[in-house]
């Protein structure tokens, strides 16, 4: 989206060629490997009245989804 983020409802509504990673920390070394990445928005949850985004793990382009595991 304009926030540079990607909407992931599902694995069916990731750009084509990407890679949705739900492991924790993966944002420090994709920049450390210099890997192009995304935050990955999984929906919504409520604080204290108000909509905040959920955030888990990070979009990539498939070719690095081992780079970054390893």
């Amino acid at each position: 989206n304009d926030r540079g983020q990607v909407e992931v409802w599902s694995e069916k509504c990731l750009p084509p060629g990407t890679v949705h990673l739900r492991l924790p920390r993966l944002e420090p070394v994709a920049r450390r490997l210099g890997v192009d990445f995304a935050p990955a928005m999984v929906g919504f949850e409520f604080r204290n009245g108000q909509s905040v985004p959920l955030f888990e793990g990070i979009v990539v382009c498939q070719e690095f989804r081992e780079a970054i595991l390893e």
